[in-house]
């Protein structure tokens, strides 16, 4: 008897460590976040680096051949073409995270720097990221871009975690089908679609309701705007392009923080920025786009209710362009001059007579558009309501 059941606990500690052993071969010979270069299968390549989670964009980031990084939310994610000349012929990945902080971006930016030779910063920055909060959410603090990661941890995670297993065995998928990935969805973007069937504007109302006590309670952390000050001085020091986008949301989602009271804090916020560019004497070397406003591209007409055909040109919803948008961003920051006319550069000069226009367009908007302001109107009392 006791023969058999040492028998047995050898057979079981051998089938335990097989299992081990399986498991770590597999992550490390698919490796879908390249964490083992030296290591893994080229036969893989195709299929590598297609999660938009934080760990998989930190390894991306540290290959150590990008010559251009962006830096957004999931805006830029989705909303900015992997396929626009300025970022096909100058190798650049997209590191912008969903629902992201400010100090994740200067993390990623600061890993980023010494890892590669980094030419050019696209920064496109929201209000959302400037607000108090924690600096780092999700997966961020397991992530390479943490300088304080624990890498024994780390390690063990990508060995035998059920995660990078999970994406190992996805990976293997793909790659038996013979999956080739189109352009957005490789090198940290987003392809992004809507359903077939949906309401487009149901969509808006969706998202509108989602954000809108967010918006009611968004104000700006001055330590966001310190670090935002580093990221520029960092820039000039090193000799790094930047270029500023504050991204173009539909004009619906503007009306979300001017309805709900924040539209003089949205204003200081862009003032703020000014300033920093200002007073760190980058004018004219760096730029600030304003692509907000309530007319142009971010006034497009919603479909009507019902209609589950008809497509938006610019816009998935209200918080969220398309690349066709995206690409007409690329156009005015990198193209040839006047042959855009999409988005502003902000400087001191201009800023005032600048936002004195959005809310003169604002009025225009609400004039013409007066069923849709209402219907913002009605989300943010209805929001406010449920607070009391």
């Amino acid at each position: 008897m006791e023969l058999a059941y040492k028998r047995f606990l050898k057979a079981f500690l051998i089938a335990a460590l097989a299992g081990v052993g399986a498991v770590v071969a597999l992550n490390v010979l698919v490796d879908p976040s390249g964490a083992y270069p030296r290591l893994h299968l080229k036969l893989f390549d195709p299929v590598r680096y297609l999660d938009l989670d934080r760990v998989t964009k930190a390894e991306m980031a540290g290959r150590g051949d990008w010559q251009v990084i962006i830096l957004g939310s999931s805006r830029a994610e989705s909303g900015l073409p992997a396929s626009h000349p300025f970022l096909v012929t100058n190798r650049a990945c997209n590191l912008s995270f969903a629902a992201t902080r400010f100090p994740e971006l200067v993390a990623a930016f600061d890993y980023s720097r010494r890892h590669n030779p980094l030419e050019h910063v696209i920064l496109c920055l929201d209000l959302y990221m400037f607000s108090p909060g924690p600096a780092w959410i999700q997966d961020f603090p397991e992530s390479r871009f943490n300088p304080g990661l624990n890498r024994f941890q780390y390690y063990c995670k990508q060995l035998l975690g059920r995660a990078s297993t999970d994406s190992s065995w996805a990976a293997v998928r793909r790659r038996l089908r013979r999956y080739q990935p189109a352009p957005q969805e490789t090198r940290g973007f987003h392809s992004h679609s809507i359903g077939v069937g949906t309401s487009q504007r149901e969509l808006f109302n969706r998202v509108l309701r989602i954000l809108g006590p967010g918006y009611r309670a968004q104000t700006v952390d001055p330590s966001q705007l310190e670090l935002f000050r580093r990221l520029v001085r960092d820039c000039c020091d090193h000799q790094i392009d930047l270029q500023v986008a504050i991204m173009p949301v539909h004009a619906l989602d503007l009306e979300l923080l001017y309805a709900g009271g924040r539209g003089t804090e949205f204003e200081k916020w862009k003032r703020d920025l000014v300033n920093v560019m200002a007073e760190e004497g980058v004018e004219g070397k760096f730029h600030l786009w304003d692509f907000t406003g309530y007319a142009g591209p971010p006034a497009e007409p919603i479909p009507p209710a019902g209609d589950v055909t008809n497509r938006m040109k610019f816009y998935f919803e209200n918080s969220h362009c398309t690349t066709v948008l995206g690409g007409f961003m690329l156009d005015a920051m990198f193209g040839v001059p006047a042959t855009n006319q999409f988005g502003i550069i902000l400087d001191r000069a201009n800023l005032d007579a600048h936002l004195a226009r959005i809310r003169e367009d604002r009025d225009g908007y609400a004039r013409t558009n007066a069923a849709e302001m209402q219907w913002v109107q009605r989300i943010v009392t209805e929001g406010s309501g449920s607070h009391n």
